[in-house]
């Protein structure tokens, strides 16, 4: 029999680190796919055992030894005799993991499987990467290493729980005038968007949109990033003056005692406004996470273009949802070189907010079958859900025990 091996007590010293007792992945595995838990103190003989470890923060924060260190022996001993699964869980983060000037994820976490002898096949290493497996293979190649590293990916920020009607039907119902053509939300502030956010101010779009922008405190604004022919005077002075526009709360003030779905769901700016201008967590990176920005427009309603990384377009496709609204072109989305994705991608806003009401209020009708089948295939999906059964079919599957 399979079973949940979970810990007695919690460990403390190490930063980031959440033994198995504390996983919301173990708690879903144990209560949705009836896998019983245990712990030390009641292994038995013939059964077979998945150690569960949440990760969280940065890769800095838990890619050392110490993590290992913290494995209690028992779990290695098991291991060792082929009857447990280790298990790393880092859907909860969008980090870029690979290789960087101050630490090199791959060959850390391949150094300390060798170390402590933890096979590929009793190792999981889960994220929302969809390019993991395409990075970690090129890092393979390069480096002449076979793999050590077995990848699962999971759409971390997934909500259906949310039953609206479809907002950019309320939007267009609405008094001319009334709704707004865009929404863009940026309250974490990262190059990209701070660089959207001048992109706005400086063609006098502001006013046209539902529009966040925060620079977190930790966070310095040098300068522009992705857009050319800036004046860093200039981009400095009007970010300076403009920020923070508060829509979606202050993320310098969020607390978990607070209401965070107000945050990450706030309907009733989609209710009001045409289309989402989506700025993902990540732009300039080989990696590619879907996150809520992007499955929430589907989610609520909305038609949207998304400044994020390269092919995040495709992927939505993939997944069986509709991106090809006649009214935007989506070839920014294969653009490889940043500077040139992000004009492309405000390019179609700005052409966007340049037509007319009677326009911008055709296209949409035009389009509604796709935006309405999009919040139809998220009701029905459960993308985080969908993506625990196939795991713990692959988990089933390769110990061969059901």
């Amino acid at each position: 029999m399979i079973k949940l091996l979970v810990e007695t007590k919690s460990l403390h010293n190490v930063p980031n680190y959440k033994p198995s007792r504390a996983s919301e992945l173990a708690r879903i595995i144990n209560e949705d796919f009836n896998i019983p838990v245990t712990n030390f103190k009641k292994l038995r003989k013939n059964d077979f055992y998945i150690y569960i470890i949440e990760l969280n923060g940065s890769v800095e924060d838990w890619c050392h030894k110490k993590l290992f260190e913290h494995i209690p022996n028992k779990v290695y001993e098991l291991i060792e005799k082929k009857k447990c699964i280790l298990v790393f869980n880092n859907e909860a983060e969008g980090d870029d993991l690979n290789p960087t000037p101050t630490v090199d994820m791959y060959h850390i976490m391949h150094n300390l499987l060798s170390q402590y002898k933890i096979p590929q096949s009793q190792f999981y290493f889960i994220n929302g990467d969809l390019h993991f497996d395409k990075n970690y293979t090129s890092w393979c190649l390069e480096k002449n290493v076979k793999k050590k590293i077995n990848h699962f990916c999971i759409h971390r920020w997934f909500n259906n729980d949310i039953s609206e009607p479809v907002a950019v039907l309320s939007a267009i119902q609405q008094e001319k005038g009334k709704s707004k053509d865009f929404l863009s939300l940026n309250r974490g502030g990262r190059p990209h968007r701070i660089d959207h956010l001048y992109f706005l101010i400086s063609r006098n779009l502001l006013s046209k949109g539902f529009v966040s922008g925060f620079v977190t405190p930790e966070a310095s604004v040098e300068g522009p990033t992705y857009i050319e022919n800036a004046k860093k005077k200039d981009y400095l002075k009007k970010i300076n003056i403009t920020l923070p526009l508060l829509l979606d709360g202050n993320w310098a003030n969020l607390h978990p005692s607070l209401n965070f779905e107000d945050h990450i769901y706030p309907i009733n700016f989609y209710c009001n406004s045409f289309l989402n201008f989506v700025t993902e967590t990540h732009f300039d990176s080989p990696n590619c996470f879907l996150t809520e920005k992007s499955f929430r427009p589907l989610l609520l309603g909305h038609p949207f273009i998304i400044l994020g990384s390269k092919n995040m377009l495709l992927q939505l496709d993939n997944l069986g949802f509709k991106v090809d609204f006649d009214f935007i072109d989506p070839s920014y989305d294969n653009v490889k070189n940043p500077i040139k994705r992000f004009t492309l991608a405000n390019n179609e806003l700005y052409k966007w907010c340049s037509l007319t009401y009677e326009e911008k209020i055709k296209n949409i009708e035009r389009n509604i079958d796709k935006i309405e089948f999009n919040q139809q295939l998220m009701l029905k999906k459960n993308l985080r859900f969908n993506g625990y059964e196939r795991f713990v079919k692959i988990l089933r599957e390769s110990i061969k025990v059901e």
